[in-house]
């Protein structure tokens, strides 16, 4: 599938990383080895919160930029949001 203006959709960068706010945090094993495959994943503060709807991905992270089913999403806030409860999209 072709993006706008040919770019690719952006990944983030080591420079990017570790996220403002990350719903997920790598535990080391037992052993003490830090590799992914040893080690276990913890679900954060914030992953709770957002799971539980009582905080925003977006706002978490400063905002959004990439592209999804080429649709280009970016900025500090999100435009529309999947409102379950009428099960539509609404104005965010």
């Amino acid at each position: 599938m072709a993006h706008a203006a040919g770019r690719r959709p952006s990944r983030p960068s080591s420079a990017s990383w570790p996220w403002p706010a990350p719903l997920l945090k790598l535990m080391p094993s037992a052993s003490g080895a830090a590799s992914f495959w040893a080690g276990r994943l913890e679900v954060t503060v914030t992953g709770l919160e957002v799971l539980a709807w009582k905080r925003d991905w977006i706002d978490a992270h400063g905002g959004i930029e990439r592209w999804l089913g080429g649709v280009h999403l970016q900025g500090p806030k999100a435009r529309w949001r999947w409102d379950e409860a009428v099960r539509r999209i609404v104005e965010g």
